[in-house]
């Protein structure tokens, strides 16, 4: 069934989310909060609106815009040094309940669990390190107890052939951590996962979204900075023997397995050869 969906936020997931959903045949509206992303934006087969929702933390909620919209997508990440990104999301959803619009996905981050080492799955109690990682923990504990029918989707490593992982380590010496796995996710999933939960009618959940291989570091960025032609980057531990406590593996299956979802990028290393 088709929706009318607002997203909130239209950079790198929001913007081409926007446009799959509505090649899907939904209505979909995104916001910015960027005039000069108006015109571009509105040519990609969905609505763009002007929408500062740290604007709307000081203002009357009388003075709110008014949307219209059946569920309500989250994509926005925190900025650096950002003090009030619980407040921003909360009102957020204020400014959902005030327009009836019952259902809203939220799109968190693994960094929920920075602070955890092995095997983390949906059921591991999260534990940030950061003001913005306890934020999102927050959030979602109240997203959870709201008049919403919401799920938090917790993203990791976000990546495609633009955000290409080569860049991240290029030219870096003496790392540590050679051993630790890689949890990545490639942009068509982090969509693909979104539609499904979407089509799913998959509320009232917290969901991973996690490629099923994780690589070693070592392994898989000295592979990704030769595919680009950089300089590799060089680990001061790659021959000790990591214990499984001592790394950490985002483990995504259930999630997949309750949506039906097959990972369209599942080998990491072998997208990395087509890249």
């Amino acid at each position: 069934m088709n929706k009318n969906i607002i997203v909130i936020g239209s950079g790198w997931l929001g913007s081409p989310l926007s446009k799959a959903l509505a090649q899907s045949g939904h209505k979909v509206t995104a916001t910015t909060t960027s005039t000069d992303k108006l015109a571009p934006l509105n040519e990609q087969g969905f609505d763009l609106i002007l929408l500062n929702s740290q604007k709307l933390i000081q203002q009357d909620q009388a003075m709110w815009p008014q949307i219209n919209a059946d569920l309500m997508i989250i994509t926005i990440p925190p900025q650096r040094g950002q003090t009030d990104y619980f407040e921003q999301l909360k009102v957020l959803a204020q400014l959902a309940l005030n327009n009836k619009v019952r259902q809203l996905l939220f799109i968190s981050s693994s960094s929920v669990w920075a602070n955890c080492h092995g095997m983390i799955t949906e059921q591991t109690t999260a534990n940030p390190m950061t003001a913005t990682g306890q934020a999102m923990v927050n959030f979602s504990q109240w997203l959870h107890q709201s008049a919403l029918d919401a799920t938090t989707l917790h993203l990791t490593g976000l990546i495609n052939e633009q955000r290409h992982p080569g860049h991240f380590l290029a030219g870096k010496s003496a790392l540590s951590q050679a051993n630790a796995a890689v949890n990545l996710i490639h942009q068509q999933d982090c969509i693909g996962l979104i539609e499904r939960i979407i089509d799913k009618q998959y509320w009232g959940h917290q969901a991973i979204g996690c490629a099923p291989s994780h690589p070693s570091r070592r392994e898989f960025y000295i592979k990704a900075a030769q595919r680009l032609g950089l300089e590799p980057p060089t680990f001061n531990d790659a021959g000790i023997v990591q214990q499984e406590n001592d790394t950490k593996i985002i483990n995504a299956q259930a999630t997949a397995t309750a949506l039906d979802y097959h990972y369209q990028i599942s080998d990491l290393i072998k997208w990395l050869h087509s890249t």
